[in-house]
């Protein structure tokens, strides 16, 4: 049998590891590793005199006189070496996890926070086309005045290799149209509208071809980078996409919220704002639309379009799909989440949503989110859905019991998850929440307007569509309450009655 000193050196070797592991993550507060450093000396020293053989005395041969010490092994020390083996090998395993869990963060977060817009030159394929120089001196569509800085930029690097004739127009449908009956050779539009043209013209994607193409970069403000997420107030957008496919894949945004976090004050509040809110995009002069739709062209635009009608500032983008949510949600083991009525969701009708406090798995979370057909406030109460399932879910990280299903989450929202948060940053906020064990005080509110019927929106002008009119007393006292505590204060959030309202389980 191996000698226990063997089995001694796995286990130090086994603990060394470990702390090394747990220090290089940056996700545990020095207290923890101090703890650890405690339990794995008195471990070592325990379970080596538990590994010691045991003297005894046993009679001397024939030809010798008395007794004489022997060493002998028994229960005890084989009790030990089992013991020294079994917690080697958790150490090893939570190697293995920890570091996955740190590498994940490391994937999910990004410190580039370069901005890229690509513009083509779209022809339809049926035309012949096959480089730029095919449309030398010939007739070019665009929508300028809708994104007039861009644009500019994009037609001088087009006059740069060819000559053209170019033709405006007032919107894209009307482009578009251009192009299909010949009154135009080729568009010159920015990417992200592929996706909105296939509304007028469903085959739009497989019925042209990009002849050429040009790039503009920018590079976002760096102040959110100098941002400590354990003492500074810091507030990011999150976006939930309606795309079932991977989180890159350009989408509208079901979800809008602003989430303000006070590290000092121990507050989180979250502001949604509704899909319909009819505002000007910050990408275009003057044209309005649904919220959702900005996100079709890129989730910086959105962010934007936030700052510019609420008068704000956004440090940081978060961007997650359906898929996420389920997963986060189940790899928290459910979420406790208050419903103030029973109903069948229109969206998932094998789910049932109970009236009162219930444990949701992920795809009963979702259902409940999404749902806007069973309450007359619509669009905001399913705003208010989504902030309660949020809640659940940080009130479920807020333990250090996280640990034992950081892994099993990290790896959830692997792919399905983008924000512009460095991973240091990550890091601090995991790490400062298991140092302090915060128990956050929750704030919520959702902005109020008018739904109603119309046309005019910059994707869709000549259909008739619900769009929601803000409202410029509820814009301002969001805005408030976000500017106050990004200024430090404590801030009280006013209750809306139109909302029913939950109050915490106890």
């Amino acid at each position: 049998m191996f000698n226990r000193r063997i089995f001694s050196l796995i286990q130090i070797i086994a603990s060394i590891a470990f702390l090394i592991t747990m220090i290089t993550s940056g996700l545990f507060p020095v207290k923890y590793i101090i703890i650890f450093i405690i339990i794995f000396v008195v471990l070592v020293i325990l379970f080596d005199k538990m590994m010691k053989p045991k003297k005894v005395l046993v009679a001397a041969p024939r030809h010798a006189r008395g007794y004489k010490k022997v060493k002998k092994n028994g229960k005890r020390q084989l009790v030990g070496r089992v013991l020294t083996l079994l917690v080697s090998i958790f150490l090893f395993v939570g190697c293995f996890y920890v570091h996955t869990g740190s590498s994940t963060i490391a994937t999910l977060t990004s410190s580039d926070n370069t901005i890229t817009t690509r513009y083509n030159l779209y022809t339809l394929k049926s035309k012949g086309y096959n480089s730029v120089s095919d449309l030398e001196n010939k007739t070019i569509a665009n929508a300028g005045s809708f994104d007039s800085t861009d644009f500019n930029t994009a037609s001088k690097a087009l006059q740069k290799k060819i000559s053209y004739q170019a033709k405006a127009f007032t919107s894209y449908q009307q482009m578009e149209n251009a192009l299909y009956n010949g009154e135009v050779d080729a568009i010159l539009m920015n990417g992200y509208y592929e996706t909105m043209m296939k509304k007028y013209h469903a085959n739009f994607v497989n019925d042209v071809s990009a002849v050429w193409y040009t790039e503009m970069k920018e590079t976002a403000s760096s102040t959110a980078a100098a941002k400590d997420f354990s003492k500074d107030t810091f507030t990011i957008y999150l976006s939930g996409v309606d795309s079932r496919g991977g989180v890159t894949k350009t989408s509208r945004s079901d979800s809008n919220i602003l989430v303000t976090i006070n590290p000092k004050t121990k507050q989180i509040l979250m502001t949604s704002i509704p899909r319909d809110y009819y505002v000007n995009f910050a990408m275009a002069q003057g044209a309005k639309d649904k919220l959702t739709h900005a996100a079709l062209f890129g989730t910086i635009n959105s962010m934007r379009t936030i700052e510019k009608f609420m008068g704000i500032k956004i440090d940081f983008y978060c961007r997650v799909n359906f898929e996420a949510l389920v997963k986060i949600v189940d790899a928290l083991d459910g979420i406790k989440v208050y419903s103030d009525k029973a109903f069948t969701p229109w969206t998932n009708h094998s789910v049932r949503i109970k009236k009162g406090w219930q444990t949701m798995d992920g795809k009963t979370a979702l259902a409940f989110a999404r749902e806007r057909k069973t309450y007359t406030e619509g669009d905001r109460h399913r705003a208010a859905n989504q902030q309660a399932v949020m809640k659940a879910i940080i009130k479920k990280m807020e333990s250090p019991k996280i640990l034992t299903n950081f892994s099993q989450l990290m790896s959830a929202i692997s792919g399905l998850f983008q924000t512009d948060i460095s991973t240091a940053q990550l890091r601090q906020l995991v790490n400062y929440q298991l140092d302090n064990n915060v128990d956050w005080t929750f704030s919520q509110s959702v902005l109020k307007g008018t739904s109603q019927k119309q046309l005019g929106g910059l994707l869709m002008p000549n259909t008739a569509i619900y769009y929601m009119t803000p409202d410029a007393k509820s814009i301002l006292e969001n805005a408030t309450y976000i500017t106050d505590m990004q200024a430090g204060k404590k801030i009280t959030v006013s209750s809306d009655s139109s909302l029913a309202s939950e109050t915490d389980e106890t």
